[in-house]
């Protein structure tokens, strides 16, 4: 077995990987994906939270009002992800209120189920063990804001890191109301590495989120505290995380 093992990696090493990207047909992507079962990740991330594996250190955890779009950046479509439902539909829709476009709900149920709903459900477990803050990001340029559905997939990195007016990659000139918000998200995370809690002087304090009393900060063009953001949603799609994966921890 050893051998074959053996022979088995050194055909994929000499595979050029020009190759892997001239492959066609159903169920194959060059979607990036966690290596899970290894010395550094033994687990995936739902699972270690879930049978109280991870460190009980304060966590601030979150996601992007467009994060669909990295989905869409490897081929899914969210239209035809609504219509494989079949008569799901009728329940997932009541979850959308005035969202009639198929393809316009397909986008925010995977944003939901695979982001939002997400960190909603790492934040409800790490809360048992230390203090959680969660966010949700949408924080466009200004001059972008009549073109942009939100703040895409990774989109949140030049405001954390303060390289928005560096990195070219914004897609619009920032303005000095964009560049102030910026610069009170960048307050905020220098605050947590400090001190373990997210807050400015300045600034609203940031609450804990738990599991009875479900809150946000909601970065935009104003940050505000948002209590119960998108709850009976994010419970319901957590419902389904929970059974999917068969969490029984709480």
């Amino acid at each position: 077995v050893a051998d074959a093992e053996a022979h088995a990696h050194r055909q994929l090493r000499a595979l050029p990987a020009e190759k892997l990207a001239e492959l066609q047909g159903p169920g194959l992507s060059l979607a990036p994906s966690l290596i899970v079962g290894d010395a550094a990740m033994p687990r995936t991330l739902l699972a270690a939270f879930q049978a109280g594996g991870q460190a009980a250190v304060p966590l601030v955890i979150g996601s992007n009002s467009d994060e669909t779009s990295v989905a869409l950046a490897f081929g899914l479509d969210p239209a035809a992800l609504i219509k494989k439902l079949g008569t799901g539909r009728i329940l997932v829709r009541p979850l959308y209120p005035g969202v009639a476009d198929d393809a316009e709900l397909g986008r925010q149920v995977v944003r939901d189920v695979a982001f939002t709903a997400f960190s909603r459900r790492i934040a409800v477990l790490q809360a048992k063990r230390a203090p959680v803050f969660r966010y949700y990001f949408d924080l466009v340029p200004q001059a972008a804001r009549d073109t942009r559905v939100g703040v895409a997939h990774g989109g949140e990195v030049p405001w954390v890191f303060g390289t928005a007016d560096l990195c070219g990659c914004m897609g619009a000139d920032l303005t000095d109301a964009d560049r102030t918000a910026g610069a009170v998200l960048l307050q905020r995370w220098a605050g947590f590495a400090r001190t373990g809690r997210p807050d400015i002087p300045a600034g609203e304090p940031w609450p804990a989120d738990t599991l009875w009393r479900p809150v946000v900060m909601n970065f935009s063009d104003k940050q505000a505290v948002e209590r119960g953001f998108m709850a009976h949603r994010l419970d319901t799609l957590i419902g389904g995380l929970k059974f999917v994966s068969r969490g029984r921890t709480d």
